[in-house]
């Protein structure tokens, strides 16, 4: 204090067993190890506006020294952990990252396998069209093999009625084409110019592909065309409508 004496003042009595000594209690020093003692609760208290703070010399119990511990050991647990699971979680996350990338690669191995598979069947199958392309336009291309003029009949066709004569005329084959001739051709449902639309050819097995525009009734007209298939050997028929067929029966060669 001011005057050179040293004063004390009781912060904590942990240590003490004198249940007299106050907490907080100061002792004003009066020269020659002389004291006065102000307790809190007295009027003239000097530190009524002031807090002390004095750390406390008092050595923790065995008990507080154990829950430390206790406290120590269980952080200390719970980091390992907490380290072990984030490795885990790490390692998993590292996993599962390695099997997607091992599953889109082997998916797109897979998808370029295949593609290459398709290809090879689409290039396969091309050859193949192409082959039986060039296969058929062999077996259907004109032949001048049956050469000549052939009369011809032509009937119409239906299977509760049978069939009646519609007109006749000459069919003139020349390189594997066939046309009906201008002349001698007749044709009871309408005009014999309608023998022009036909078209034909023959190849060299004798098999015939042909279409003619044609009318089946008399006295109606309904004109349209007529696919024809058939042979040198056999009638060429098509079908006119849903009710009516149309044949044409080929005579001998002259």
């Amino acid at each position: 204090n001011k005057d050179g004496l040293v004063d004390i003042v009781v912060n904590g009595n942990k240590g003490l067993n004198d249940k007299r000594i106050k907490d907080g209690t100061v002792y004003l020093s009066t020269g020659k190890f002389k004291y006065d003692i102000v307790r809190p609760a007295d009027d003239d208290y000097p530190l009524a506006d002031v807090v002390v703070s004095v750390t406390s010399l008092v050595a923790p119990s065995a008990e507080e020294l154990a829950l430390e511990d206790e406290l120590a050991e269980f952080e200390a647990q719970s980091e390992d952990k907490l380290a072990a699971m984030k490795a885990e979680l790490a390692a998993d996350a590292a996993r599962i990252k390695a099997e997607v990338v091992a599953a889109k690669a082997k998916r797109i191995a897979e998808e370029a396998a295949q593609a290459a598979v398709d290809e090879l069947i689409e290039k396969e199958l091309a050859e193949l069209e192409a082959e039986l392309a060039a296969e058929l336009a062999e077996e259907n291309k004109s032949s001048p093999l049956f050469d000549g003029r052939y009369s011809f009949t032509i009937f119409r066709y239906n299977e509760n009625d049978g069939s009646q004569r519609l007109g006749n005329g000459y069919i003139e084959i020349n390189n594997g084409i066939m046309t009906v001739a201008k002349e001698g051709r007749t044709l009871d449902t309408g005009s014999i110019d309608l023998y022009d639309s036909f078209a034909g050819q023959i190849n060299k097995k004798g098999n015939i592909v042909g279409s003619l525009k044609i009318d089946v009734l008399i006295g109606k007209t309904d004109v349209s065309l007529v696919d024809l298939n058939g042979s040198i050997d056999s009638p060429l028929q098509g079908k006119k409508d849903h009710y009516f067929d149309v044949i044409l029966k080929l005579g001998k060669k002259e």
